[in-house]
């Protein structure tokens, strides 16, 4: 009975002793914690080099921006590659196997441009995490090399028409997501539109978008006549027949500073 009650007096007169013994042993343990889960994030610092990402198949890989950018794809991946992009995170999840291939990252912010070489491999463990930073010494974001608006019309022109064995291939150029939504791109009510694809290199963007004309007389298409700010407008046909006639649609490519919805809306 004494041995109890001077238990109890012990732990009266000690309570916020151990309270703060608890409190430092939680903390601890929670840092262990945080710890473990950092051992499984790769840093990368990106300076002006291509990073080389390799990823598991069938399993998500997480990419860490420092600010939310946009994540272009070349078209041999297109069928190969699923991306989900919230805000500052990546998520990448490889459908099947690919060797190395050139991915193009762009922070929105400070308009830097991120290169990586992408491998996907049965063989990788998942899921990665990566965490990518960029150096303070880095080139400028335009370089000289990039494409001027006439090479990536023609650019374009042939991803939508060539034949396969033709089709260019580009380490610079990478397709960007657009809606395929139709949009009220002529000023002419008759002409209905809608975009197609979209590319982008460097600080500039074409987008190919379908025209149709949906009335019963021939149409004859001007820049002018476009809403937007664009830098090029180039017409695959420079007029459209009547309705339901064999040339009753033509393409415009876009060229623009910004993306396309943000240049449509300007």
């Amino acid at each position: 009975m004494k041995r109890e009650l001077a238990l109890k007096r012990f732990l009266m007169d000690n309570v916020h002793f151990i309270f703060g013994i608890g409190l430092c042993l939680l903390a601890f343990l929670a840092a262990m914690y945080a710890d473990s889960e950092d051992l499984d994030v790769q840093e990368l610092i990106y300076s002006d080099q291509p990073l080389e990402i390799r990823i598991p198949v069938d399993i998500p890989a997480e990419i860490r921006l420092s600010e939310p950018a946009e994540f272009g794809i070349p078209e041999v991946l297109s069928d190969s590659l699923q991306i989900e992009n919230l805000a500052s995170t990546v998520y990448l999840t490889a459908k099947t196997s690919f060797s190395s291939t050139t991915i193009l990252i762009k922070l929105m912010h400070s308009n830097v441009p991120i290169v990586i070489r992408l491998t996907a491999s049965r063989d990788e463990n998942g899921p990665h995490t990566y965490s990518i930073k960029t150096s303070q010494r880095r080139k400028p974001a335009n370089p000289p090399s990039a494409p001027s608006p006439v090479e990536l019309t023609r650019y374009a022109a042939q991803q939508l028409f060539a034949p396969d064995r033709l089709i260019p291939k580009s380490e610079t150029i990478v397709r960007v997501r657009v809606s395929i939504d139709p949009i009220d791109l002529s000023r002419d009510l008759d002409i209905q539109s809608h975009p197609i694809a979209s590319w982008s290199s460097g600080s500039l963007y074409v987008t190919a978008v379908k025209l149709e004309n949906l009335s019963s007389t021939t149409k004859r298409l001007l820049p002018q006549d476009l809403r937007g700010n664009w830098r090029t407008a180039t017409y695959h046909h420079s007029r459209l027949l009547a309705h339901e006639s064999d040339g009753d649609t033509s393409i415009v490519y876009l060229v623009s500073d910004k993306p396309f919805s943000s240049a449509l809306a300007e």
